[in-house]
């Protein structure tokens, strides 16, 4: 792979990383109601996956 294709696939991972990083938010925790607690967390996910179908077929829009 030529070097110069490598380091623009490591400057986009690292503008990638420097996104989401700016995205994690604090925990919050919150008492609704007395002894009712609600929290959020920022996880991070090791892996995900995306399906695009692909084919022949166009794609139809409903407007």
């Amino acid at each position: 792979m030529p070097e110069a294709l490598q380091e623009a696939i490591r400057t986009a991972k690292a503008n990638i990383e420097a996104f989401h990083a700016a995205q994690v938010q604090a925990p919050l925790e919150l008492e609704v109601l007395p002894g009712v607690h609600c929290s959020r967390r920022s996880v991070p996910i090791q892996r995900v996956g995306l399906y695009v179908p692909g084919g022949t077929l166009p794609y139809f829009l409903r407007c």
